[in-house]
């Protein structure tokens, strides 16, 4: 886990209401690994929450904060390793492609499940759902420029998004997810001002 810049991290209740109205300081990030700097924060960065790293290893060295990082709850070495399954789309359930949205597109999607080979947002297009969804991806999956990942009312569990193998994941610009994704075999990039509600599963996270 590599976080730089002015990342900040935090938590909130999504069944209390919004961000604003339900924001805590219970966060956390976690790895399954203990080498030397598995967390490395360098910058400004800001984690509200607490830092987990792989069982058997030593957050004195598998923890690096640098510059002024600050991490305001616990750092220390989880008793098991974490599992995260590879995920597959159910039966029943076809690929329809690509998803590409730009400019200033807007597409809503239906209450279910779908399966798409890439998912490509730019510009201020935004990707939205009139109920709960869960997005199969069977390839990259990229955020760009002020495009938006939203599920209904805002509420992160209404949108999972599963990347069904090692395909990247950038979130780049001013994009914001409102919701999860899980890519356990997935190198997860966020760049710029992005910005993520929910929570991130990946191989690497940076």
């Amino acid at each position: 886990v590599l976080l730089r810049g002015s990342f900040e991290m935090d938590s909130f209740n999504s069944r209390v209401g919004p961000y604003a109205q339900s924001r805590r300081t219970n966060g956390g990030i976690g790895t399954n690994a203990s080498r030397i700097a598995s967390i490395d924060a360098d910058g400004s960065v800001i984690v509200n929450g607490n830092l987990l790293i792989g069982p058997g290893g030593n957050p004195a060295s598998a923890i690096r904060l640098m510059g002024s990082a600050i991490v305001t709850g616990s750092q220390t070495a989880s008793t098991d390793a974490a599992t995260f399954p590879c995920p597959a789309p159910p039966d029943g359930v076809q690929n329809t492609g690509v998803l590409s949205l730009n400019g200033s597109e807007v597409r809503t999607l239906q209450s279910g499940t779908y399966w798409f080979s890439q998912l490509r947002l730019n510009g201020s297009s935004s990707l939205q759902t009139t109920g709960p969804v869960i997005l199969y991806v069977s390839g990259p999956i990229s955020l760009n420029g002020s495009s938006n990942i939203i599920g209904i009312s805002s509420r992160p569990p209404d949108m999972i998004v599963k990347v069904t193998d090692a395909f990247d994941v950038d979130i780049q610009g001013s994009a914001l997810l409102n919701g999860a994704i899980y890519a356990p075999r997935s190198f997860i990039r966020l760049n710029g001002s992005a910005e993520v509600y929910g929570a991130l599963i990946g191989r690497e996270v940076q």
